[in-house]
């Protein structure tokens, strides 16, 4: 299995991008508007890659993060879902939204997507609605606790996830639990499409506003903001 690749970007096109490495040129197939996010040709790129073998073909999939690979992964665990529809629906929807649909059970999230019918849809809702990542559903279920703020309006106090049932315990910002809080932050925020860098930064953000007490909801609600005042949100 290759889990990533790591080279030099040779070639970017619809639907394809070309990486060097060790001197060799490897075509991986991306989600549609995944060039816009790619560096340049002539740059390093990393891509979370899935490979897929049939009797007649070897096909690489590439993908800007890992939460993007695992619901590129999930779809085709859906009846009807191949690969290349698969790719069509991460192209057409991060897994915020994509998840977010899930939970609801809201077919007009996942509306606009080109290849998918309302049938696909309903059978998507149906079929994954109890294999929602935990940290997805956290993160998503403290967006929502959040509100409209969640969009970047404020940087929240230290209680602003207090409504959401599974926050856990209050911690202490000197104490030893706070590493954990921050690590889960991390893992939702990745969970939702962020790179590992975004959560990164938007986790750190959040711990700097954090009040004496703190839980990991109150730092996914805190990091949300910060990224949307960056106007960096998945959602949109």
């Amino acid at each position: 299995m290759i889990s990533h690749l790591k080279g030099r970007l040779l070639e970017n096109g619809p639907g394809h991008a070309v990486v060097e490495v060790g001197g060799v040129g490897l075509e991986v197939k991306v989600p549609a508007g995944a060039a816009q996010a790619l560096p340049a040709p002539g740059e390093t790129v990393t891509l979370y890659t899935h490979l897929h073998i049939r009797e007649d073909e070897i096909s690489l999939y590439g993908f800007a993060t890992a939460a993007e690979r695992e619901l590129f992964r999930t779809l085709q665990g859906v009846s009807g879902v191949g690969p290349r529809l698969a790719l069509a629906i991460v192209g057409g929807c991060p897994p915020a939204r994509f998840w977010q649909a899930v939970l609801r059970q809201d077919a007009s999230l996942l509306g606009g997507i080109s290849g998918v019918g309302r049938k696909t849809v309903s059978r998507l809702l149906v079929e994954l609605r109890d294999r929602v990542p935990a940290a997805a559903a956290r993160a998503v279920q403290a967006a929502a606790a959040a509100g409209p703020a969640a969009a970047g309006e404020t940087v929240p106090g230290p209680a602003a996830a207090s409504a959401v049932a599974a926050a856990g315990g209050t911690v202490t910002a000197d104490g030893s639990e706070l590493a954990a809080a921050r690590d889960q932050a991390r893992d939702a925020l990745s969970a939702l499409g962020y790179s590992h860098r975004e959560a990164a930064e938007a986790v750190a953000a959040a711990l700097e506003a954090a009040g004496p007490e703190v839980t990991a909801d109150d730092v996914i609600v805190a990091a949300l903001r910060w990224l949307g005042r960056q106007g960096r949100l998945t959602e949109e």
